[in-house]
């Protein structure tokens, strides 16, 4: 009678820096192959004679998207999964939602989104207030976080503010393309 190592998981830092150690459930089979599922990311793998498969998962990829259109969220939240371009996409519907989550969350890397993409007029607190703010909050910030404003203005003095500011990556109008994103976010990783 063989054993089956049924679930291994990975070693992963939680935002309370908890650290949870790899759990293993053998479980008696007919069969005399050993196998390990790995219940993280990566489905179903074989392994050799070392069972050291413990890695910290350092490269989640976490978007921020700050946009009051709710079509909007939808949409790009889908293309990006589609594209499989992101672990996990932070909505905020304005600017003041957003600096609450860079104030609570600032010292917690894994937690902190790698891009943002930032639209300009939105209620309670507008794009433009939003960086203001935002680059008081960067130096405490334990992430370097992309930031990108994507608006569906077109005005001349709205792209030239945007490109003048340090903060700002770079604007791109609305609708964003599913190739604008696969490029934003190859050139980030």
């Amino acid at each position: 009678m063989g054993l089956m190592v049924i679930s291994q998981l990975r070693l992963h830092i939680i935002t309370t820096h908890i650290l949870c150690c790899p759990l293993l459930i053998i479980h008696p089979v007919e069969s005399t192959e050993n196998s390990i599922y790995n219940h993280s990311y990566n489905g179903p793998c074989k392994a050799e004679t070392d069972l050291t498969m413990l890695t910290m998962d350092m490269s989640q990829k976490i978007t921020c998207i700050i946009d009051d259109d709710e079509i909007y969220l939808f949409s790009v939240k889908k293309v990006i999964e589609l594209n499989n371009l992101s672990d996990k996409v932070l909505e905020f519907k304005n600017g003041q939602e957003a600096l609450e989550f860079f104030r609570q969350y600032g010292n917690e890397y894994n937690a902190l989104p790698d891009v943002i993409f930032l639209d300009i007029n939105m209620p309670v607190m507008n794009g433009w207030e939003f960086i203001e703010e935002f680059k008081k909050l960067k130096p405490s910030i334990s992430k370097n976080i992309t930031l990108f404003v994507v608006s569906s203005s077109v005005d001349k003095t709205d792209v030239d503010k945007a490109k003048s500011l340090p903060a700002v990556h770079d604007y791109i109008t609305k609708p964003i393309t599913a190739s604008q994103l696969k490029s934003i976010y190859s050139a980030v990783a």
